[in-house]
């Protein structure tokens, strides 16, 4: 879903079967994968085995400076992702409600939701992740990491999570 607007998707039901990706490295191959896009809603997303992320936000790859913006994901499920149930890059008004993130496993940091900019041009505004479980990942599972947000432009970031639930490591 890339630098388009307006977009409802209903119960995508996504498998990467990384089990058969004759690769030996890398964390590439995301189920859904939106950049530089805005008012997108995606109710009941699947998104198992994926080789990478089940789905990842960033900023768009062809325009400079269009964060994605506005993106609702309603019960998203990611089971067996290799890398992350999720990866926030950078976006304007994300939410997720309601999200499991599961048995996330492969190469790291093997997060249920990994939240990470690329660089200084990233935006966190409100985001908002609501009654999130994270269950069996590899690695922790919720992880926030800022370190590359440094840079010329000064951020605030507005992250919040509420009812996290994790069994993880």
């Amino acid at each position: 879903i890339w630098d388009v607007s307006d977009v409802k998707i209903e119960s995508p039901y996504l498998d990467g079967s990384k089990s058969l990706n004759a690769a030996t490295s890398g964390e590439w191959g995301m189920g859904i994968s939106i950049a530089g896009s805005s008012n997108v809603t995606i109710t009941s997303p699947t998104t198992i085995d994926c080789w990478g992320d089940g789905i990842y936000i960033a900023n768009s790859y062809v325009a400079d400076g269009v964060t994605s913006k506005s993106v609702t994901i309603n019960n998203h499920l990611a089971d067996g992702c290799r890398r992350q149930g999720v990866t926030i890059i950078s976006g304007d008004t994300i939410t997720f409600n309601n999200p499991i993130w599961q048995n996330i496993a492969g190469t790291a940091p093997q997060a249920g939701l990994d939240i990470e900019p690329n660089d200084n041009s990233a935006v966190f505004r409100a985001i908002r992740i609501v009654n999130p479980k994270t269950l069996d990942c590899g690695g922790p599972g919720i992880q926030v990491d800022l370190g590359s947000l440094a840079g010329p432009v000064a951020k605030t970031v507005d992250i919040h999570i509420s009812n996290h639930i994790d069994n993880s490591q």
